[in-house]
């Protein structure tokens, strides 16, 4: 199993910045991070995909980093999914479960990923152009 496009992945993303409000926080919403995402993975012919799945008796999120090459999961992530039947006071059980699949395809990303979340747009550039050109031809130099 090879981890380079991975750590090529991870050379590309600097941050995400906190777009979004709800409880009393700030958070990165989901969309932003695909959207942020996507056109890195297609071009390292990466994807990421969801499943519902059961955990010592509870539903959990399974999140993997497929390789289109091997076809094999370079990495994973697993989120329970515990209390998500009264995550929201009075919405039915399916605006719940979706609610908990949404919070929980968020964070196992960014695990995998090893992203973080700020409010400040300058720190999302710490990451020298320079930096990620060096990571990119190292890699490629591998292959």
């Amino acid at each position: 199993m090879s981890y380079k496009k991975l750590v090529v992945a991870q050379s590309r993303i600097s941050g995400i910045k906190k777009n979004s409000q709800g409880y009393n926080y700030n958070y990165e919403n989901l969309n932003s991070i695909i959207t942020m995402l996507h056109p890195i993975l297609s071009s390292l012919g990466l994807a990421i995909t969801h499943t519902v799945t059961e955990l010592m008796g509870e539903y959990a999120l399974l999140t993997e980093l497929l390789d289109e090459d091997s076809g094999e999961p370079i990495d994973s992530s697993l989120c329970p999914m515990r209390y998500w039947e009264k995550s929201l006071s009075k919405a039915n059980p399916q605006q719940c479960m979706g609610s908990a699949i949404t919070y929980c395809r968020r964070y196992n990303i960014k695990n995998i990923f090893n992203l973080f979340g700020t409010d400040d747009d300058a720190e999302i550039l710490t990451v020298e152009k320079s930096d990620v050109e060096r990571m990119d031809s190292r890699t490629e130099e591998e292959d």
